[in-house]
């Protein structure tokens, strides 16, 4: 019997957790539930939004790509008191970001293009600033591929193919 997507997600993270499974077995599992996991996913996200007959079609049979989404950096420098970083009552400061997809299309040969519309609120003391000096984007366009990074500050924009295994990952602490 064909164990379910759900049954080999299940399995995948309770031997992970529990520390009963072997890595590889734990990634296959896990390789074999992400297709159809994310093809239920995205069936139920596109029953919502009301997109064009041809480009709806064309998404549900997409297969995942990465797993890994693009990351967004911005990198500067506060200016000001630095005993005063901290927005009153705050531990440090922090910016509030949200992202939107703006515009999806597809592309003459096929890929889809998608403009983000970005908003940051910048949370510090008082008489601080922030002054943004680059803005960075880090992922991959294709399964195994190199990272790609892309960078912008004072007008400028560069581009470069990164190793994978080069790449400092940052995550938040939560």
């Amino acid at each position: 019997m064909t164990k379910s997507p759900y049954r080999k997600a299940r399995q995948a993270s309770d031997s992970l957790e529990h520390g009963f499974g072997e890595l590889a077995q734990i990634r296959a599992y896990a390789v074999e539930a992400v297709d159809k996991t994310f093809s239920y996913i995205r069936g139920a996200i596109l029953n919502v939004l009301l997109l064009d007959g041809d480009l709806s079609a064309k998404m549900r049979n997409r297969r995942p790509v990465d797993i890994r989404s693009p990351r967004r950096m911005i990198r500067g420098r506060f200016i000001g008191e630095a005993n005063k970083l901290a927005a009153m009552g705050e531990p440090y400061p922090y910016l509030g970001w949200t992202s939107s997809i703006r515009a999806l299309a597809e592309d003459p040969d096929g890929s889809l293009r998608a403009e983000f519309e970005e908003q940051m609120t910048v949370h510090c003391g008082e008489g601080v600033e922030f002054r943004a000096e680059a803005f960075e984007v880090r992922g991959r366009l294709e399964q195994e591929q190199d990272h790609i990074q892309i960078r912008s500050g004072e007008g400028e924009t560069e581009r470069q193919v990164t190793p994978s295994n080069d790449v400092e990952e940052h995550q938040p602490n939560e």
